[in-house]
């Protein structure tokens, strides 16, 4: 907006707001997806549209780095003639769920949460998985400034020579996921929530009637 030659001082940025209370941790909803797609252990996934930008090739990399390991991607898979098809030489590891109507359960269902996309604007799955409390390794976008710190309330790498060791960190140390997913979650809950959000709303309407009140 500034190249455009908005004056900055007149521009303010608010988060798309999250609703704590329907995304939030869910036994009975974890319990039913991971049943619905066969998953145990420590199940790493992402949730988001199943397309090249959001970092396919990162993902299936790292499964095949952790075979030992379910790696699930809930999210719409587009027709070929929308967006370029997923690889063929998916790893065994691998699920693609396709579309899923219970994107809460989808969180639920994983133990850590990565998301690899390339650009972002805000990447709102990131503010959902950090209030149902799932611990994230994030690709190191400037979007993200503001919103989330590496290695204080999730882990970032800006490729997959830092993204392997980084996830071997989160899957040896559930001390390190626990810590992580509840500063994260706590940080959604005071700035990102829909009522945080509301409030900062509120106090730019507020100020803009004050200023320009008879």
């Amino acid at each position: 907006m500034i190249n455009y030659g908005l004056p900055a001082e007149k521009l303010v940025a608010v988060s798309n707001g999250v609703d704590v209370h329907i995304f939030k941790k869910d036994e009975a909803k974890r319990t039913a997806a991971r049943e619905e797609y066969n998953l145990d252990g420590i199940v790493i996934g992402t949730v988001g549209l199943a397309i090249p930008r959001k970092g396919i090739e990162t993902f299936l990399a790292l499964a095949r780095a952790f075979p030992k390991n379910k790696f699930v991607w809930f999210g719409k898979i587009y027709s070929s003639l929308m967006a370029k098809p997923l690889p063929k030489n998916i790893p065994p590891n691998v699920i693609f769920t396709g579309y899923v109507h219970d994107i809460v359960a989808a969180f639920n269902a994983l133990d850590i949460y990565i998301f690899p996309s390339y650009e972002e604007n805000q990447g709102m799955t990131n503010v959902e998985s950090a209030a149902v409390g799932v611990p994230m390794l994030l690709r190191n976008l400037p979007a993200y400034k503001g919103y989330f710190t590496d290695e204080s309330d999730c882990l970032m790498a800006h490729n997959e020579n830092e993204f392997v060791p980084k996830l071997t960190r989160l899957l040896e140390n559930k001390q390190e996921r626990d810590l992580l997913a509840a500063r994260a979650k706590e940080r959604v809950v005071k700035e990102q929530s829909l009522e945080a959000c509301g409030q900062k709303m509120r106090a730019l309407y507020e100020r803009l009637l004050e200023k320009h009140r008879p």
